[in-house]
């Protein structure tokens, strides 16, 4: 048979094992008439209700109950290095069970159980992001709506390539961000070894040992929570909602986030259209992929204000979602015919905005542990200081009491 959507030549089967289109799916999409009107998205009391909305499906019940983020997921070059093979498998012809079941064979052990979990539920019938969703060690929920949009629209395989992209860059800031650190990293060991050295004079080896202890300790635990408490905090809680809603209002470096949604937003806003999917579709699933409840907000405005007759570029930026500067851009593509190329243009701009934001935030991060660092070395220089002095008047008044009294 042929893929409708590729043209390539297979089997008989389920799914087209290069682009990854479920053929059901794609032809009840073919079958909505040329000039039917597409509905506008329904508010959440709707969906509430139990109204029908267009859009990437809801995850599956099974799926939403185990999405609980785990302490330690997978590392995530493996998840990158998993997503772009799995791009290059589906590229090469090969069905999604396959694939996963070949990538499985050489990965490690939690990436393998995931990965062969994942290929038992598709062949159950769930799609790749219900049985991804299973296994949140593996795929974030911005992830996971970007692979429900891209299942809907047959672009699987760039789907997992843009995912790939953009763990790549994640942990090219993460990279940057250890080496800004090392220097005071650096200073901050040294300050915990050197600092205690006047107990050895003042007291002996093992209070000095204890107070290094101590101080490596502390430096653990303030690592582990910043590392891994705070963000699962920000998962987990409605700490995570409120905050992000905040950056909308707060200056920088609340600024950087809302660059890297409206880079994510464009991107996948133009990725929708480009593949087919109707406006208020495209529109509302570009919101789920940024996991931002303010674009959530803004795409149910724009999508009401649609309705009532306004242009696009107008309704996105009543909301303030799109700053007033860059509305001129969507005006021109709308005009013009080439929304898609305006927004990737948009997106190319955030993008830009954002790395410029992120160097800024390295360098003020770098300075801020400086400066706390050697506040702590002088701490410790300071109380060093003290303890020596206070020994020092101790061993004196030592002496003068087993002096002789005429030597007093």
């Amino acid at each position: 048979m042929e893929c409708p959507r590729c043209g390539f030549q297979q089997a008989d089967t389920l799914e087209c094992g290069r682009c990854g289109i479920v053929f059901r799916k794609w032809q009840a999409r073919d079958d909505v008439p040329a000039g039917a009107a597409v509905p506008a998205p329904v508010p959440s009391a709707a969906r509430a209700a139990g109204v029908a909305l267009p859009g990437p499906p809801p995850p599956s019940s099974a799926g939403a109950r185990a999405a609980k983020p785990p302490w330690f997921p997978i590392p995530r070059p493996a998840v990158r290095d998993a997503a772009s093979s799995l791009a290059r498998l589906l590229h090469a012809g090969l069905g999604l069970p396959e694939a996963l079941r070949t990538l499985a064979t050489g990965a490690g052990p939690r990436l393998r159980g995931c990965l062969v979990a994942m290929g038992t539920d598709l062949e159950g019938g769930a799609s790749l992001a219900d049985a991804a969703s299973r296994h949140p060690e593996l795929f974030d929920a911005s992830a996971l709506q970007a692979l429900r949009a891209a299942e809907r629209t047959g672009s699987l395989p760039q789907a997992l390539e843009a995912l790939a992209a953009r763990l790549d860059s994640s942990l090219e800031v993460r990279r940057q961000l250890l080496r800004s650190a090392l220097y005071p990293l650096g200073v901050l060991a040294t300050s915990i070894v050197l600092g205690p050295i006047p107990e050895l004079v003042t007291g002996s080896a093992g209070a000095y040992a204890a107070k290094v202890l101590g101080n490596l300790a502390l430096v653990a635990g303030l690592a582990f929570v910043a590392a891994v408490v705070v963000p699962r905090v920000l998962r987990t809680t409605s700490l995570g909602t409120t905050l992000r809603r905040a950056a909308w209002r707060l200056p920088w470096p609340a600024s950087v986030y809302r660059h890297a949604v409206r880079a994510t937003f464009c991107r996948a806003f133009a990725d929708h259209l480009e593949a087919g999917l109707p406006l208020y579709d495209a529109l509302q699933a570009a919101a789920d992929v940024t996991v931002d409840p303010f674009a959530a907000d803004a795409a149910t405005s724009a999508a009401a204000m649609l309705e009532q007759g306004s242009a696009l570029a107008v309704s996105l930026g009543a909301s303030g979602f799109v700053p007033a500067g860059d509305l001129m851009v969507l005006i021109a593509g709308e005009r013009a015919g080439t929304m898609v190329e305006a927004l990737r243009g948009l997106a190319t701009t955030y993008g830009d905005r954002l790395a410029r934001g992120v160097r800024g935030l390295l360098r003020a991060f770098g300075v801020l542990m400086t400066i706390v660092i050697f506040a702590w070395v002088a701490v410790g220089i300071i109380e060093a200081f003290t303890q020596v002095s206070q020994g020092s008047e101790d061993i004196f008044r030592m002496i003068e009491k087993e002096m002789p009294y005429e030597f007093k």
